[in-house]
């Protein structure tokens, strides 16, 4: 259980995470985050996204731009894909990535979880996320590290995803000394494990909203 000043209550938590959504509908096209309410309770609201994901069959991330001149680059990061490549580009892969940002009533801080989804909303096996995943991420050796991604019930939905363990946050987040949106800051460290990356156009807009 956390204890100390980097644990949130659900309140901040409440507040930082529809600031977070908020900026990001107002500035992002392709990344934006949405609140979304189950029911009434500390834990039972959390922040939901889902990109499209494509693949070439050496699990090179393939950008489609929306400019009309389309056009493909090898990314570090896992990126959305928004059209679907054009038919030149043949023997592609499509995946569908679910996000979610959850309140962890055990630990008091926020908590990635998300799931992979083959065009037909068939789940991907860990195996086969792990391959999905930022290089550095795939090259983790020892146990405590591979463990750090795994499966487990969503606490809202009640069904298996994926999560980034929380159990190392608060340590993670009295280290930045983050006095700005808890969230945001979070997010910026834990998402780059999973491709998940914070726009600074975000963070700049939040610092002159906190001014």
């Amino acid at each position: 259980r956390c204890q100390g000043k980097m644990c949130m209550t659900w309140d901040r938590f409440l507040a930082d995470a529809t600031e977070f959504a908020v900026v990001s509908q107002r500035l992002t096209i392709d990344r934006q985050w949405a609140v979304t309410k189950a029911c009434e309770g500390e834990g039972n609201t959390f922040l939901s996204r889902t990109n499209q994901i494509c693949l070439l069959p050496s699990l090179q991330k393939v950008q489609v731009d929306l400019n009309p001149e389309i056009h493909f680059e090898e990314l570090e990061e896992i990126d959305d894909c928004l059209p679907s490549p054009p038919p030149s580009v043949q023997n592609f892969s499509t995946f569908i990535f679910d996000y979610h940002i959850v309140f962890c009533t055990t630990f008091r801080v926020p908590t990635l979880y998300f799931n992979v989804y083959h065009q037909d909303r068939n789940l991907l096996r860990l195996e086969e996320v792990f391959l999905l995943l930022p290089n550095f991420v795939q090259r983790f050796s020892d146990l405590a590290e591979r463990t750090l991604i795994t499966q487990a019930d969503h606490p809202v939905l009640d069904i298996p995803f994926f999560q980034v363990h929380p159990c190392q946050t608060a340590k993670l987040m009295t280290e930045l000394h983050e006095n700005g949106n808890y969230v945001a800051a979070w997010l910026s460290v834990i998402g780059p494990l999973i491709g998940l990356h914070v726009p600074l156009e975000i963070f700049q807009e939040l610092d002159t909203s906190n001014q």
